[in-house]
């Protein structure tokens, strides 16, 4: 039974320009050269590579949050390039789930607000909102945390609310800029998937069989080419 496809990548590139004021002149740094995947439902992909390989770039794109400079981006059928900003925004808001490195909670608000927030933007019912929470808090145990602010609780305890935030949707993809700090060899065995950057491209995605041990062996190899 072939899987829904979430998100389809057709020769993605992103480039950016360095501007360099005391020489007056400008450089253009190629970022992502040209990469095509796809992401069906209920696939758990990681993507690894060293420093500057382009990861975080490329959440960005895949997220909607940066365009790429040249390319296609499907989400759910959909072309990117041809939706208004607003339809952008509504995706992002609906559709996608976002666990930043950095969390980005919101110290004005409470707990219990942050991970509501998508559904208050989305103007849900606000019983909805709270039963969702209730929901989410109880099965990352939070629920003595909710009305405390985001400076009063602890990393590991930020971490879980922003994972929160990012499920209470009920999102079609969530994506995770190292939520467990680096993606080494050892957990990317349980990625059902594996893409491994390097300067831009892809050097191999690997997929997982079933066998752990041996997608360990693989990814230890294939991590000797980055």
């Amino acid at each position: 039974m072939n899987k829904r496809e979430v998100m389809k990548v057709e020769n993605l590139v992103r480039n950016y320009k360095m501007v360099y004021s005391d020489r007056q002149d400008e450089e253009e740094i190629k970022v992502l050269k040209g990469l095509d995947f796809t992401i069906e439902e209920q696939e758990f992909v990681g993507i690894m590579g060293k420093s500057g390989c382009g990861k975080t770039t490329l959440l960005k794109v895949l997220g909607l949050i940066d365009k790429p400079t040249s390319g296609k981006i499907f989400f759910t059928g959909k072309d990117a390039s041809e939706l208004w900003s607003d339809e952008l925004a509504d995706i992002r808001r609906r559709e996608i789930g976002f666990v930043f490195q950095d969390f980005y909670l919101l110290n004005s608000l409470s707990v219990k607000e942050n991970i509501m927030l998508p559904m208050v933007l989305d103007k849900a019912p606000v019983d909805k909102c709270y039963k969702n929470v209730k929901a989410y808090a109880e099965n990352f145990g939070l629920s003595h945390l909710l009305e405390k602010q985001p400076y009063e609780v602890s990393g590991g305890e930020k971490q879980r609310v922003a994972i929160c935030r990012a499920l209470i949707n009920n999102p079609d993809l969530i994506l995770a800029d190292e939520p467990t700090g680096n993606l080494d060899s050892k957990s990317g065995k349980y990625c059902s998937r594996l893409i491994l950057l390097k300067d831009g491209v892809i050097l191999e995605d690997l997929k997982n069989s079933g066998d752990q041990e041996a997608f360990y062996q693989e990814i230890l190899e294939k991590m000797k080419e980055l």
